[in-house]
């Protein structure tokens, strides 16, 4: 039964995911936790991000704006190992709460504000995107909210969000799963469901594929934000349960 329910949470976090280039596991997540320790759902979750995000990198790799990836991934390797560091002083509850807030005020600005015309990107603050996207993927595995969050702030279009973002997650990813693995985290029974959330994922792709195509880059911007909000909800949820 368990099998069942990890496959039909990534069916739609592959639908999701797939549409907006975030979100697999802020939809997936709170699924598989009905029937798997978070000990078991993580280490799950890591592996189905990377593998999707793969898929999008090679499928947007025309559109990754390595000027901006670079930053991005400077910034991450320092947030990795503070959100580590965070993680054995501070309860994870008040770090997924803080995030969540973070994440929530952030879109509620995009709202009111009704913030339109893009921002001139510079350095300094993919640097300090990339150092809170390390530290949220490594503390409570949602590297990707603070990336796609700049990526709205300085106007990208869905393809070059996509990936950029995506390709900058692989990398991350690789940290990640690594320290997972030096760990001992991958047990055979997460093979097989991890195996089975795969399957599920790649449903979810087929599904999401002709929705995409009726997609404008108005619409995708508004639902990122969408997305960025459910991430902050679910993270805020998770910190209070």
């Amino acid at each position: 039964m368990e099998y069942a329910i990890i496959l039909l949470a990534w069916v739609f976090g592959g639908f999701i995911n797939n549409i907006t280039g975030m979100g697999g596991a802020i939809v997936a997540m709170p699924i598989m936790t009905l029937v798997l320790p978070i000990n078991i759902a993580i280490p799950v979750s890591c592996i189905c991000g990377a593998v999707i995000c793969t898929y999008l990198t090679v499928s947007h790799i025309k559109y990754v704006d390595f000027k901006t990836l670079l930053p991005l991934t400077a910034g991450c390797i320092p947030g990795v190992w503070a959100g580590v560091a965070i993680l054995l002083h501070v309860p994870a509850d008040f770090l997924q709460i803080g995030i969540g807030l973070f994440l929530i005020l952030y879109c509620l600005w995009q709202y009111y504000s009704r913030l339109i015309a893009k921002h001139k990107e510079n350095i300094c603050l993919a640097l300090i995107t990339g150092f809170f996207s390390g530290v949220s993927n490594s503390s409570i595995s949602f590297g990707g909210p603070p990336a796609y969050a700049y990526s709205i702030y300085v106007g990208w279009d869905r393809n070059k969000a996509i990936g950029t973002i995506s390709f900058f997650y692989c990398l991350l990813s690789v940290v990640t799963i690594y320290k997972q693995a030096e760990a001992g985290l991958f047990t055979q029974e997460i093979f097989y469901l991890t195996l089975s959330a795969l399957i599920g994922m790649g449903t979810g792709i087929l599904l999401s594929a002709p929705v995409i195509k009726k997609i404008t880059n108005a619409n995708y911007r508004i639902l990122l934000i969408i997305t960025i909000f459910i991430s902050g909800t679910v993270c805020i949820l998770q910190g209070l349960l």
